[in-house]
């Protein structure tokens, strides 16, 4: 969500779990919604991908 060309905290990314997967491969996906809709990962998200 925008109000004056910015952000305000409002995450639109569906984060449901593929249960048939695992956490890791789970994290690699987010990771992969986040960078297209937002243009970046976020900082909890990197530390889990280590």
């Amino acid at each position: 969500m925008e109000e004056d060309g910015q952000v305000i905290g409002l995450d639109i990314i569906d984060n449901k779990p593929d249960y048939s997967k695992s956490i890791e491969e789970n994290n690699k996906a987010l990771a992969e919604k986040y960078l297209e809709k937002y243009g970046e990962v976020p900082e909890w998200l990197k530390k889990k991908l280590k």
